[in-house]
């Protein structure tokens, strides 16, 4: 009965990290599909603490809903966990101004304190 239990624990954790591996993958692909290639503008209003994204300017709050993704060559900015959600990416290499500019942002987003942070080169696959 314990040795049954255990591995069906075992079983659930692993489908549970093999999913969302699977999902944050296909997260990443299909915006790649549907953006890559366009440019936008991204601005962040200090006092507001949110992204201006795009030409229509969508606001993207700071909060606790705001999940950042790092790869080795992006950030995945994703925001809340509904069909809404609001995505962008930010390339994490560019000239010195843009890294300096980077730089800041994430010092202004760090200081909110509600925002999380993980690292997704981990889960994907090589």
């Amino acid at each position: 009965m314990t040795c049954s239990l255990i591995l069906f624990i075992i079983f659930c954790i692993y489908t549970y990290r093999k999913l969302r591996t699977k999902t944050l993958n296909r997260a990443i692909e299909n915006y790649k599909d549907i953006y890559e290639g366009r440019s936008f503008t991204i601005e962040y209003d200090i006092e507001a603490a949110e992204f201006l994204v795009g030409n229509r300017r969508k606001r993207v709050p700071v909060d606790s809903q705001l999940e950042i993704f790092k790869t080795k060559k992006n950030y995945f900015f994703y925001w809340r966990k509904s069909l809404d959600g609001k995505i962008f990416l930010l390339p994490t290499y560019g000239s010195n101004e843009y890294m300096n500019k980077l730089d800041k942002v994430f010092e202004y987003i760090y200081k909110e304190g509600k925002v999380k942070t993980r690292e997704l080169d981990k889960y994907a696959k090589h």
